[in-house]
């Protein structure tokens, strides 16, 4: 029995204990865990298989059909259909559908409110209908025609932002692993379905500036044209200057009788040059106009860099308008930084739209400059959260104690913030913040609208360290603190719980070593801090290769 529970927890689920007895309690328990890691590693292989299945440049109307599919198969549902949200028309219109037997039957577009998928795309919310009679749904197949047992319908949120409705039909209930499923896959549609949507708006804006390049390509030959005529013009002028010479010395002989065909010829003259002043007038408006278009056309590219550069990173922006695409890439070392406002619905409920949105602006402008300052790089905000990363694009050893220092400096800028509001009489957020380090993979998803992101279980063990974490804190994981332990003092938490991890250790940061700290205060670096971290560089080199 000690041997079949070690290769369970080595992840070997294929194995079982007989019940010898009614009383043998421990063989049951260890049999339900069997069942329960089959289930997780079922949830995890289907996650796993739906991102292959919508992953790759796809149209939005491929996501969907392959999302439907994949979904309504993994779950054994009967029917199923994935209405993508127009935000234009405010519609909801089907893109994708499964196992329908009869087309006409199926509607293909909802607005707000209306019918079971408007009403969850207005609420926002998931609905589980049980008690289904035939005039709300009916499934057709080629061996029955039967009411469903259950309807759901469920959105499809990113960042709080609505992307669709996923409806099924299914002559079963969902058990609690199809639930768990259903609302991680949700998730992963509504990101790929927001990718699609990114990568149609990045593909304009390359396909604007494609055409402003053709548009002064175009521009520049028909300015040579012009140059070339206005040469031929000014030869043709020489050309009757020397034929006015000629005729002017045969008229010596004879001035009196052509004294009139001279005038007549000098007026011809004039008007001439008057006409060809005209068109250098004309061509020196069309050079004008032209460098105008061109400081236009360079205003318009720079436009475009700054906010390719608000999207990506600098080397990865860089690596797109070089080589059309970017390679997603291995990270032995990064360290990756969530945060959430504690209180923050309460005090959203309290204020107006503009005054919260100025509010969280503010704050995550100043989390911006404290990253920055520390070598960081933001990934996203997610609603009221924000996300950072360290070691890349450009990777480097020293993430682990940068990550701190700002987290540090973040607590401290939010804990003044609380105190300025409190001396008015206000409340104030407080703020939760998690930190992990370890392997991530990071790269641009699609070719289409282009976001830059972090995967790996670092990525998912750094957010628990956030919402385990407590109001005004740094708390950290076990890895992290091994890295960081010999520059800050840290208060050891002890094992706990967290969902999906199992038991954790876990770290509060309290500050800076007094003697690697200005003023032995704790919060800025000394001199000695920075000669600790060139030898900390080359001991960690020994051990991680990047």
């Amino acid at each position: 029995m000690v041997q079949i529970a070690r290769r369970i927890s080595d992840g070997d689920t294929s194995q079982s204990i007989r019940v010898k007895s009614e009383h043998d309690a421990l063989a049951n328990s260890i049999n339900q865990m069997i069942d329960h890691f089959k289930k997780q590693n079922r949830i995890t292989e289907g996650l796993n298989d739906l991102t292959k299945s919508i992953s790759g440049n796809l149209t939005p109307v491929e996501i969907a059909n392959r999302a439907v599919s994949f979904v309504s198969r993994f779950l054994e549902a009967a029917q199923g259909a994935l209405y993508v949200y127009n935000r234009e028309k405010e519609s909801l219109d089907l893109l994708g559908t499964y196992a329908f037997a009869e087309r006409d039957s199926l509607s293909n577009h909802f607005k707000l409110g209306e019918g079971l998928v408007g009403q969850v795309a207005l609420e926002r919310k998931e609905i589980l209908l049980r008690s289904v009679s035939r005039k709300e749904a009916l499934i057709t197949t080629g061996l029955v025609q039967e009411v469903p047992r259950v309807l759901f319908a469920t959105p499809l949120l990113h960042e709080e932002e609505l992307y669709g409705v996923l409806e099924l039909a299914s002559f079963h209930d969902f058990d609690e692993a199809g639930r768990i499923f259903l609302g991680d896959a949700n998730k992963i549609i509504a990101i790929y379905l927001h990718t699609a949507d990114q990568n149609e708006k990045v593909k304009h804006l390359l396909q604007v500036a494609e055409e402003a390049k053709a548009l002064s390509e175009a521009k520049t030959q028909e300015v040579m044209m012009i140059n070339t005529q206005l040469e031929q013009n000014q030869e043709e002028l020489r050309a009757s200057a020397e034929e006015l010479n000629q005729r002017s010395r045969e008229l010596e002989i004879a001035n009196t009788e052509m004294d009139e065909l001279n005038q007549n010829l000098e007026k011809r003259i004039e008007a001439r040059t008057h006409e060809i002043n005209q068109q250098k007038e004309e061509i020196m408006a069309q050079r004008d106009n032209l460098e105008k278009a061109n400081l236009e056309l360079e205003a318009e590219k720079e436009k475009a860099d700054k906010l390719l550069l608000n999207i990506l990173p600098e080397e990865i922006a860089e690596e797109l308008k070089t080589k059309g695409k970017t390679d997603t890439r291995y990270y032995k070392l990064s360290s990756v930084m969530f945060t959430d406002f504690e209180g923050f619905t309460r005090s959203a409920s309290n204020m107006g739209p503009t005054e919260l949105v100025e509010s969280l602006n503010e704050v995550f402008a100043e989390f911006d400059e404290i990253i920055e300052k520390h070598n960081l790089e933001k990934i996203k905000t997610l609603g009221d959260g924000y996300m950072c990363a360290g070691g890349l694009p450009v990777p480097n050893l020293t993430n682990p104690i940068e990550m701190v220092l700002a987290g540090l400096e973040i607590q401290r800028y939010m804990h003044k913030k609380k105190m300025e509001k409190k001396l008015q009489g206000e409340d104030y957020w407080g703020l939760r913040l998690g930190i992990n380090s370890g392997e991530v993979i990071a790269g641009v998803i699609g070719t289409r609208k282009f976001a830059y992101d972090v995967w790996g279980d670092t990525v998912n063990a750094a957010s628990r360290m956030e919402s385990n974490g407590e109001s005004g804190k740094v708390n950290i994981s076990q890895r992290t603190y091994e890295l960081v332990k010999d520059f800050f003092i840290c208060d050891y938490r002890g094992k706990l719980v967290v969902k999906g991890k199992g038991e954790m250790d876990m770290y509060f940061v309290r500050a800076l070593k007094p003697e690697l700290s200005i003023g032995g205060l704790g919060i800025e670096p000394n001199e000695l801090f920075y000669q600790n971290l060139k030898a900390y560089e080359l001991n960690i080199l020994s051990s991680i290769e990047l």
